[in-house]
């Protein structure tokens, strides 16, 4: 992307389908930060109070923050280039864009998220993430949450992909 091609949004998350149903009731009133925008942020602008989804990729950008305009979701869409003052400290934050490995360690050095909250990353079980990952094992109270990935029930088969979440401090 970034040349100013056509985008199309999917019609549903390509997010593990038991990470949506937990994370669904969880959703009334609450603050969501995203890291990689797309359906997730429409789905999740549906249903909870607001969310902020910050994203690279300018045209991918302008596509997903039209939609949530013209639907009248709440949400924004940032560019990565953002300002962490205008974010209040959320409920729910999902890692699924570049960068995992330094959203999900930033969150948990510098406690960014509400105590109690939610913390996920997708593509979690990556090699090149098992720092992040450990840092993050070591900072929740709970054991992590793991969503495999099931086939014949989430949209895209193509890989054995996990999501892990880990429940604030």
């Amino acid at each position: 992307m970034g040349d100013g091609v056509s985008v199309t949004i999917p019609d549903r998350p390509l997010l593990h389908q038991s990470f949506l149903d937990y994370v669904e009731p969880l959703l009334p009133g609450a603050l969501v930060l995203e890291f990689g925008a797309g359906a997730s942020t429409l789905w999740f602008a549906q249903r909870a109070r607001f969310v902020w989804s910050v994203e690279e990729d300018d045209d991918w950008a302008n596509a997903v923050e039209s939609q949530i305009k013209l639907d009248g979701y709440r949400g924004d869409v940032l560019r990565a280039a953002h300002t962490k003052a205008r974010i209040p400290a959320p409920d729910i934050m999902l890692i699924d864009g570049r960068k995992r490995g330094m959203c999900l360690s930033t969150c948990v050095l510098f406690d960014d998220v509400l105590s109690g909250g939610l913390v996920a990353m997708d593509d979690a079980q990556r090699e090149r993430y098992s720092g992040a990952v450990a840092l993050a094992d070591s900072w929740s109270p709970k054991p992590r949450i793991e969503f495999p990935w099931r086939k014949g029930v989430d949209p895209d088969e193509r890989r054995d992909v996990k999501l892990y979440a880990w429940i604030a401090p």
